[in-house]
């Protein structure tokens, strides 16, 4: 024999060759024998046992070494791509190297030029010829007893889990391999004569650990390496396995093999397999009336800012009447943000009204202390408090006058959103809901302070819907236009007017109805929504 000496087999891979492999490997997984359950996994339908055509190298080495008996002491194997019944496949040999009397061969699995299956090597030792003799005996899987399949998902499989297999390899054993190489190849008995069986019938067992038992029908076997311990140990009766790494990333387990004869290590190995995670269930009419009826807010601490009046107050108002306990943040309007608390807690539920000024940051500080002190909890916070509407011609305006509307709406914002975040981050989650205008996009004449201030504020949100998604953070805009509050009171008459003409709904939106949109994307239905702008304009542009 000579390094790069090779040899190479056809094979048809047909319904009765897949019959043959079950028989004598156990391994009766449902990937590979149910039609129906074949057309519902990623591959869209029954594929072939990747052992299989690794049970049929000894029919290559045959050729390869003629009249030279040898004995797997290592294998290998790398499963690329699934191998379809009925397809044509060529099992090739090749000798890579001869290192201490050991030949290491490597033998690829190709259905065409550029179509590799599977590649894979022995490692052989040279023995006396016929001590590995095939025995006569019936068709018989290596496993002693038939084995119910199992069928657990990703989600079910931890670190640490044991299972163990009962084996019980010899003439049945190799009478059923023999049945296999039969199948190909006229001259298996000399073939399974020259190396030895029982090794490849510990292959098989491999095989039916994956298939059958750790993790079942669910299971697309990826890789495999065995190799046996110095010394004749004898023949392993039993297959102990241990899940040693799982990867959320490629939803593939590790496992560690060993192969034992009761008393002493026979062969030890690793095992790398796909694992399919749950299937798909549509909620159940009592899951989906519970999260319909249920916005999964009820005990949720809401912090909102600016909430003394107008669309505060009745944001506030309403997540209390969906239970939860409410912080109504206030400035100067100490009377007003008390009366508020005080209206909430007269029809059941729970509320705080706290002083502080968003623009300073020891005030946004104190506040949310107080509030964990309270409650132990931030949940949702809006940030929703504004300075005042007045229009200032551009040619009028001062800066100062500028800087007073960003430091309520951008550094408000700012601060409260620093301040809550490592509770967030703590407790696993948030909501923040900004409120916004369509004054952004469409601005009116002598509000250019306001308009900078809210343009801010979007760059802000958007930043930080990015920046925290991965730590189930959402961070949402509600974008309003003009709304029936004491902001848009002082309006003339004829402005007031013009701005419901204007509106395709010919009239402002009502506070309950900026309400509505916040607490949405506060509660469990916006689950999966982040950085995005909930437009609430009753028709007027811009459309999203």
């Amino acid at each position: 024999m000579n390094i790069g000496d090779h040899a190479a087999l056809d094979v048809h891979v047909d319904e009765a060759l897949l019959q043959l492999f079950v028989a004598w490997s156990g391994d009766r997984s449902s990937l590979h024998t149910d039609a129906a359950f074949g057309r519902r996994s990623l591959f869209g339908s029954t594929v072939v046992h990747g052992m299989l055509p690794v049970a049929l190298v000894p029919l290559v080495l045959h050729r390869l070494f003629p009249g030279q008996a040898l004995r797997p002491i290592r294998a290998r194997a790398r499963f690329l791509k699934p191998l379809l019944p009925g397809r044509k496949i060529t099992l090739r040999c090749t000798v890579d190297a001869i290192e201490d009397g050991v030949v290491k061969v490597a033998f690829e699995v190709a259905g065409g030029t550029d179509d590799m299956i599977t590649r894979g090597s022995f490692d052989l030792l040279p023995i006396t010829a016929g001590s590995a003799s095939p025995g006569i005996g019936k068709s018989a899987s290596p496993i002693i007893t038939a084995l119910e399949e199992q069928e657990l998902h990703f989600e079910d499989l931890d670190v640490g889990r044991r299972t163990e297999l009962t084996l019980h390899i010899g003439p049945d054993q190799r009478r059923a391999h023999l049945d296999l190489l039969s199948a190909v190849s006229r001259g298996a008995t000399d073939a399974l004569a020259q190396f030895d069986g029982d090794r490849f019938a510990a292959l098989a067992a491999l095989s039916t650990l994956v298939g059958m038992q750790l993790p079942g029908r669910t299971a697309t076997f990826q890789e495999f390496e065995l190799a046996w311990e110095p010394g004749d140990h004898g023949t392993p009766t039993q297959l102990h396995s241990t899940l040693t790494r799982r990867s959320d990333t490629t939803r593939t387990i590790n496992q560690e093999v060993v192969l034992s004869n009761g008393t002493d290590t026979v062969a030890r190995g690793k095992v790398s397999v796909l694992v399919a995670r749950s299937p798909f269930r549509p909620p159940t009419m009592e899951e989906l009336a519970h999260n319909s009826l249920d916005h999964g807010l009820k005990d949720q601490v809401v912090l909102i800012t600016g909430a003394s009046r107008g669309l505060g107050a009745t944001t506030a108002k309403l997540f209390a009447v969906h239970g939860a306990r409410v912080v109504i943040n206030y400035r100067s309007s100490a009377e007003q943000a008390h009366a508020i608390a005080d209206e909430i807690s007269a029809h059941g539920g729970q509320a705080i009204a706290v002083q502080a000024d968003i623009t300073k940051v020891d005030e946004v500080q104190a506040m949310v202390k107080g509030i964990i002190d309270h409650w132990g909890r931030v949940d949702v916070l809006v940030n929703n408090a504004v300075g005042n509407f007045r229009p200032i011609a551009f040619q009028e305006l001062q800066w100062d006058q500028v800087q007073e509307d960003i430091d309520t709406i951008v550094k408000g914002a700012f601060l409260t959103t620093q301040a809550v975040l490592p509770h967030f981050l703590q407790q696993g989650g948030g909501r923040i809901v900004n409120l916004s205008t369509v004054a952004v996009e469409t601005p009116p004449a002598q509000q250019a302070k306001y308009v900078m201030a809210k343009s801010a504020l979007n760059g802000l949100t958007r930043s930080l819907a990015v920046e925290f998604a991965d730590r189930n953070i959402a961070v949402n805009l509600v974008v309003p236009s003009f709304v029936e509050t004491d902001l848009t009171s002082s309006f003339n008459a004829v402005a007031l007017g013009k701005l419901k003409a204007n509106s395709p709904m010919k009239r402002l939106a009502a506070p309950q109805e900026i309400a509505e949109a916040v607490l949405f994307l506060a509660s469990r239905r916006a689950g999966f929504t982040t950085g995005q702008k909930l437009m609430v304009t009753g028709g007027l542009p811009p459309f999203h």
